[in-house]
């Protein structure tokens, strides 16, 4: 995969050898392109790594081999967030997509996101998010764990039952429209219309200050009740990846 700065340097070597052909038909040899990006990235050296892992993920979406209809029968909105720091905001994004179009949402766990935060344990995260769906069941139809964020994971998920009205996404959201697009070049008129938009409100301060702070009560008033139970998991995991 070619990085920004390569492809940019690439592009002005092919200017030049443009301006060459038409001036005195002399010739550029590639190896000083592969030489001076050479020498440029031992310039470089000292940078932080790139994490290309949502990269790489993304672009398995053009590589899928399944190409079934995208879609269902019955329209949901979907809200994808990571359930390991499942705050009020959440329920006031369904709540207003409820108001909006008049559609129960399906809670996605953004595992992607998690993974990258303060570990919650996937068991743990499963019981209170179910939890919290049945506890709202006039705004939510249930809950769902995906482990990349591709859109196209989401269809398959969802499977022939439910299409997809509006995706509201706390993480990942520029990532969920180029992935629309990619779907709607690859499955050309069978790519249902989605609206993706990101959530309003949606702030986790209260929820990392009531960590810090180490005060039940705050968790308590930013937090649905089914997650009040998990106050020592989410708060054990909080101190090992914050104060390792």
């Amino acid at each position: 995969m070619l990085n920004e700065a390569v492809v940019t340097r690439f592009n002005s070597k092919i200017e030049e050898i443009d301006r060459v052909l038409f001036d005195d038909y002399s010739f550029l040899e590639f190896n000083s392109i592969l030489k001076e990006n050479e020498d440029k990235h031992l310039q470089e050296s000292v940078s932080e790594p790139i994490d290309i892992t949502k990269g790489v993920l993304l672009l398995q979406t053009f590589f899928d081999k399944d190409r079934k209809k995208l879609g269902g029968k019955e329209a949901v909105n979907v809200i994808l967030c990571d359930c390991g720091r499942l705050n009020n905001s959440v329920t006031r994004e369904a709540e207003r997509l409820h108001q909006l179009n008049g559609l129960r949402t399906i809670l996605f766990h953004n595992k992607f996101a998690s993974d990258r935060a303060f570990p919650v344990d996937l068991v743990t995260i499963d019981k209170y998010a179910r939890k919290y769906t049945e506890d709202h069941n006039d705004i939510f139809i249930g809950y769902r764990v995906l482990n990349a964020p591709l859109l196209s994971e989401i269809y398959k998920i969802l499977g022939d039952p439910f299409a997809v009205n509006t995706l509201s996404c706390f993480e990942n959201c520029e990532d969920m429209k180029m992935c629309n697009d990619e779907l709607k070049t690859s499955y050309a008129n069978g790519c249902p219309p989605v609206k993706i938009v990101a959530p309003v409100n949606a702030s986790k301060k209260p929820f990392y200050e009531a960590l810090e702070q180490d005060s039940y009560k705050m968790f308590q008033n930013c937090t649905p009740s089914a997650v009040h139970l998990y106050w020592t998991e989410l708060k054990s995991g909080f101190d090992k990846y914050t104060y390792k």
